[in-house]
């Protein structure tokens, strides 16, 4: 069922005039959220439980608004005969019984309690006189003999009945009624109906003083303890109606005397306590806890949560009284592990003996039984940041921030947490783990965070397992994402160096190279990579296109030069050659340093590149 319907149907326990859940029960319809089935069963209790207390306005209330969405035909005639035996039998309403009766014939015409109370209703209407004539005639008799005054009473109560049934609005037949129902109360006190029937008269007619004086008569008259305080609840609400808030109270304390978990009469108790607590009278915060505990170790006070949290609260904070609370707080949690009060408690009891260990196992509890997956989280966090506060309990505390991320994956104060227990308890693997997971989470476009996780794995195999594969691997992983990485570059280069993996260290060098922004540095990489291809490699070809770098960096090189021409010379390429010559030129002091370069070249377009032209030139 809804929980709004439990709780509107909970308000009017206590409230039976209550607008706001009289509100919430007509607006209801049945839905995906509100079962038919459960929501009529919650409203047949209901309405048995106010019937019980008389409170008839209500239960009518109730009826129709079940009968506002049923559509079953059945269904509808058994609460339309049901409403017009109320009207009829207890309301006292003789037409609008008849009515209701005939309204469940139109709904369902084989209905057989409504043809039988239909017939009935008929006869009784028609003939409603002469029978309160011969009851009345009865009743007489009965009170002069002087034998059983309980039939006489009974008699009485069932002329007056039919006088207010069938009487009309005829004041003379309202005032025969009353006459003979106070005749009824005065042969026997504890007839019910005559008792309720004085009760609406009073009520209707605003007789305010008469009806507390009825209520009061009823209370030292019942013999049972729930009747006694249903009665002094009663002359309460009444006086609190008309404005006497002292004689209300004293009534509503009568009421818990003879049952002490009353709520219609606990919670004005409560409240007039309450506001005189907070204005500093210590004693009625005392009194409080008193009511509170005599409702508490009632049967039904057992099982009630919120008393006994109220109660240990009430304890803890005003009175200070945190052992006596917390045996109260004990109950709860073996009822409710998870009560929000209670953990509450807990967190400060426990944090103020130094027992973190017996907090975290309240916090345990409270967290398996939880529903609310947010307070889980939350319950979670606190249970781990308390173990990891304690130096022994760092493998706890990471059980702990793991189980939360298996309960919210990503958690940031999980993850951050678990990077730190790992570095100090040296779990390099499982650190690995988390910052690979992290990796694999950040977007495509995050490329910053994405090589600063790099260089953090990088650091784990290189420092901590000595795994030279795996820091090759990353870092070229961080050149993936950036070819640019001045770190990664430098340290691959000297973990190649380091391996005399020349080849790999060539082609690290040629991205440094790139990279460098600076022209001396750039000219030295360069100049260090044709002097690896030629002495580590043995391949002088290949460092030709790091020699004309050099050279083109800085054409009066004379060293890069002339490797360069006897490079070229010894593989007979003669135009590179004839190149490196004209690039010299502007670099040669004076003519007789130029006349011999430029027979030279000259000799070399004729007679090795056939080129007259050029020779010429």
């Amino acid at each position: 069922m809804n929980i709004d319907v439990s709780t509107a149907l909970a308000t009017l326990q206590l409230d039976p005039g209550n607008p706001q859940a009289l509100k919430a029960l007509a607006d209801l319809q049945p839905s995906a959220d509100v079962d038919a089935a459960a929501l009529q069963l919650a409203l047949g209790d209901a309405r048995r439980w106010h019937r019980e207390r008389g409170d008839y306005e209500l239960v009518l209330q109730l009826m129709e608004v079940e009968l506002a969405w049923t559509k079953d035909a059945a269904r509808r005639a058994d609460l339309l005969h049901e409403k017009g035996r109320l009207l009829s039998d207890d309301l006292l309403r003789g037409d609008a019984g008849l009515a209701a009766v005939q309204q469940a014939l139109e709904a369902l015409p084989s209905h057989g309690p409504s043809k039988e109370s239909s017939a009935q209703m008929s006869l009784m209407r028609g003939n409603w006189r002469p029978i309160s004539k011969r009851y009345l005639q009865q009743a007489q008799e009965a009170e002069a003999a002087g034998k059983d005054t309980a039939h006489a009473a009974s008699l009485f109560v069932s002329v007056a009945e039919l006088l207010l049934k069938y009487g009309g609005d005829e004041a003379a037949s309202h005032v025969d009624a009353e006459a003979h129902l106070r005749k009824s109360r005065a042969l026997d006190p504890a007839n019910r109906r005559s008792g309720i029937h004085v009760e609406r008269l009073l009520r209707d007619k605003s007789r305010w003083d008469e009806l507390i004086t009825l209520y009061a008569q009823r209370a030292e008259a019942a013999t049972a303890r729930e009747d006694r305080a249903l009665a002094e609840v009663m002359a309460g609400e009444v006086s609190t109606k008309i404005g006497k808030g002292d004689e209300a109270l004293a009534h509503f304390r009568k009421a818990l005397e003879a049952s002490p978990n009353e709520s219609r009469a606990l919670r004005p108790v409560r409240a007039a306590l309450t506001k005189q607590g907070q204005k500093g009278d210590a004693q009625a915060w005392a009194e409080l806890a008193k009511v509170l505990e005599a409702a508490v170790r009632t049967k039904r006070g057992e099982q009630d949560v919120l008393l006994q949290v109220d109660l240990a609260t009430l304890m803890w904070k005003q009175l200070g009284d945190e052992e006596g609370a917390e045996g109260f707080f004990r109950r709860v949690r073996k009822i409710e592990p998870a009560n929000h009060a209670m953990v509450d408690f807990y967190r400060s009891y426990y944090g103020a003996k130094g027992d973190p260990a017996r907090l975290l196992h309240v916090l345990a509890q409270a967290q398996k039984t939880e529903t609310d997956v947010d307070r889980r989280v939350a319950m979670g966090m606190e249970m781990a940041r308390a173990a990891e506060a304690r130096p022994q309990s760092a493998d706890k505390a990471i059980e702990l921030w793991k189980g939360l991320l298996r309960l919210k994956p990503r958690l940031p104060e999980a993850i951050a947490s678990l990077k730190t227990l790992y570095t100090r308890t040296e779990k390099w693997n499982a650190l690995l783990e988390i910052l690979k997971e992290e990796l694999d989470a950040l977007p495509a476009d995050k490329v910053d965070d994405k090589v600063a996780r790099y260089l953090d794995i990088v650091a784990i195999y290189r420092d901590r397992l000595n795994l030279d594969v795996m820091v090759v691997n990353t870092y070229l992983s961080v050149l993936a994402l950036r070819p640019d990485h001045p770190d990664a570059l430098a340290a691959l280069s000297q973990r190649y160096e380091s391996q005399g993996r020349w080849s790999d260290l060539i082609g690290v060098l040629g991205k440094q190279a790139d990279a460098e922004r600076d022209g001396a540095a750039r000219v030295a990489l360069h100049r260090r990579i044709a002097t690896l291809w030629a002495d580590k490699l043995g391949k002088h070809q290949n460092a030709v296109a790091s020699l004309e770098k050099i050279l083109e960096a800085d054409p009066a090189d004379a060293e890069t030069s002339a490797r360069l021409k006897d490079l070229y010379a010894k593989s007979r390429a003669w135009r590179p050659l004839l190149d490196v010559y004209r690039r010299e030129l502007p670099h040669l002091q004076d003519g007789a340093a130029k006349r011999p370069r430029l027979s030279e070249m000259a000799r070399i377009a004729g007679e090795r590149l056939n080129d007259v032209r050029e020779a010429i030139n």
